[in-house]
């Protein structure tokens, strides 16, 4: 679903399970995007009001997924950040496999850091790639 505004004039979104006021969005991608240099909070926020990246949101951070379809659907995991996340990690995953199965997903998949690793094997996720890049000068 698309954003839109409330009868008090409130920019919200309709994430997966709740309607989210944009002005929280936003307060937890500055947070996950603090180090980040391949995107800023707008760059995120569009597709996420254009309904092409779905929200959820805990009390201590945020996941944006995306649904990739080739010759299955996936539910990639694009972005995730907050705070204390072994507050909320079990929780969060629990809720994304519940969506991913009800949008006909065969999988989550995401590209994370090293350090993100040793959890998320925790949680059934196994390896299958390393991403590697080489970064031209410009």
């Amino acid at each position: 679903m698309h954003g839109f505004r409330d009868s008090g004039g409130m920019e919200r979104y309709a994430a997966p399970d709740r309607d989210v006021d944009l002005g929280i969005i936003r307060k937890w991608l500055t947070i996950a995007l603090k180090n980040e240099k391949r995107w800023t909070v707008d760059d995120l926020l569009l597709p996420i009001v254009q309904g092409k990246m779905q929200v959820f949101l805990d009390p201590l951070g945020i996941v944006l997924t995306e649904i990739h379809i080739t010759r299955d659907k996936r539910l990639l995991v694009f972005l995730l950040g907050g705070e204390k996340l072994h507050q909320w990690k079990d929780k969060m995953n629990e809720r994304l496999k519940a969506y991913a199965k009800a949008q006909g997903c065969v999988c989550i998949e995401t590209y994370a850091r090293l350090d993100a690793e040793r959890p998320l094997k925790e949680m059934g996720y196994v390896r299958e790639q390393v991403v590697m890049r080489y970064y031209l000068e410009s």
